[in-house]
């Protein structure tokens, strides 16, 4: 987005204003603008207009010249956004505030609907049983060991892969009885005034093979030996067992989905987020209880996104057949 930069500076912000307006963005977000600003910057040029001052009708073409090339409704609303990044109209309203523009966004939608990714959940269930294969934790590869591991984190928080990436053992507090972690780094819906709340882990004695206090304190001290002074709690279980990346913790986790015996050549580990705050939903876990541990601010965030029915493996046909067979 170094063209933003440069249209910040030309308005006479200076170097140190610049740079902290840069970093209003996520870094997430920046790379999904940046193919569309680089888009409509050759869009403007063709048509020998100022991409800093083009009207919003300009802006509408462009996003209808998308359209008309196969781009999707999500991505047409990223491409919208984009362009409000650079693109002021009359001196002040945002690009994507204009009436014009929702209401051509909406066309969109209606004529290229953006349906639910998922209109089901996969049963936890599942997982825990396979999970409960993988012990003792003294018996555990590491490998088995991080995977282990990282599921019980995410089914046991609801949280993003984001945010188990970013744990750390310097904000860790452990014990046998619990383990609690306080997120220093900011998140996808952290807020000025909103931010996760701390994450905490509690021992769970009727079965020790679901125990993520187990798994941790097994965990922390295996690592240790090669920590080298790593901060972070998920470390790569190949040497030189450096930090590990986001992607690599989705990575984990739809190992363990796969393992399991849940397909995913449609699931994402994301969809662990569904299925942990439904499968709380279904056991009557309060609603409160569940859009905090998820780090929600309201429930109808909960009830538009995530709350799915929870559909397990087994076949009720299936089922029903064998519970008649002599």
């Amino acid at each position: 987005m170094s063209c933003i930069r440069e249209q910040l500076e030309s308005q006479g912000l200076s170097e140190q204003a610049t740079a902290l307006v840069m970093d209003s963005w996520q870094n997430s977000a920046k790379k999904q603008y940046e193919p569309y600003i680089k888009r409509w910057k050759q869009y403007c040029s063709k048509r020998k207009m100022d991409p800093f001052s083009a009207s919003v009708e300009m802006g509408v073409n462009f996003l209808a010249e998308l359209y008309h090339a196969g781009v999707g409704y999500s991505a047409i609303n990223t491409a919208r956004c984009a362009l409000s990044t650079c693109l002021l109209i009359d001196g002040c309203k945002s690009f994507r505030s204009h009436s014009l523009v929702g209401r051509f966004i909406k066309g969109v939608f209606e004529s290229r609907p953006a349906l639910p990714k998922y209109s089901e959940t996969w049963d936890i269930e599942q997982v825990f049983s396979y999970l409960q294969t993988l012990h003792p934790p003294e018996s555990l590869t590491l490998k088995d060991l991080s995977h282990k591991l990282v599921m019980l984190l995410a089914l046991l928080s609801g949280q993003r892969c984001q945010t188990l990436h970013s744990l750390s053992v310097s904000d860790m507090k452990l014990s046998p009885d619990k383990c609690v972690f306080v997120v220093k780094t900011l998140s996808k819906t952290s807020r000025p005034g909103r931010h996760i709340s701390s994450l905490e882990f509690v021992a769970y004695q009727p079965d020790p093979r679901l125990c993520v206090v187990t798994y941790m304190l097994k965990y922390v001290k295996r690592t240790n030996a090669f920590r080298q002074g790593a901060s972070q709690l998920l470390l790569s279980y190949k040497k030189p067992n450096k930090p590990l990346s986001a992607d690599t913790v989705s990575k984990w986790i739809k190992h363990v989905l796969s393992k399991s015996g849940i397909s995913t050549s449609l699931l994402s580990a994301h969809s662990t987020r569904s299925a942990s705050t439904s499968s709380a939903k279904a056991a009557q876990i309060p609603l409160d209880t569940i859009t905090r541990s998820a780090g929600w601010s309201n429930y109808d965030t909960f009830q538009k996104f995530y709350n799915l029915p929870v559909v397990s493996q087994n076949n009720f046909g299936n089922e029903r057949l064998r519970s008649c067979t002599p």
